[in-house]
């Protein structure tokens, strides 16, 4: 739990999952650069890319394809208050873009630019085990 760790996940293929892939460590340095994340069976209430916990996230360079939930999901067991997400040229396809569930403000925490949205609803998002959308709190991904 408190040792330095180095995460690269880069130029993968991920399809024909429920869940995307999750993050999960507090002190991780993560890289998630230039993967295609596409699903069509993906679940309405979960994210593509979920961000749990990290020391410092770089997301950049991704096509995250979705027929459901989030593209991205900021998960409320999320310890590291003092995070830095990157967060910079990924092409989203995604009904919602991001939900937020941390105890801390997420926004502080992210640095966006250059992202597409396809098709996304950028202002709300998909609560797990809603079946309506809600306001999402995370707006500082561009």
């Amino acid at each position: 739990e408190t040792e330095p760790l180095t995460i690269d996940f880069s130029n993968n293929t991920v399809t024909g999952y429920t869940r995307g892939i999750n993050i999960q460590q507090a002190t991780a340095v993560v890289t998630i650069q230039n993967n295609r994340i596409t699903s069509t069976n993906s679940e309405s209430d979960r994210g593509a890319i979920q961000l749990t916990d990290a020391a410092v996230c770089t997301v950049e360079g991704n096509t995250i394809d979705v027929n459901g939930g989030n593209a991205f999901w900021f998960h409320e067991a999320a310890t590291n208050e003092n995070v830095a997400y990157t967060i910079n040229n990924n092409d989203i396809s995604a009904p919602y873009l991001a939900n937020a569930d941390t105890s801390f403000d997420i926004n502080s925490r992210i640095t966006s630019s250059g992202n597409s949205f396809n098709d996304t609803d950028t202002k709300n998002c998909m609560e797990k085990g809603a079946t309506a959308a809600t306001p999402s709190k995370v707006t500082a991904i561009k």
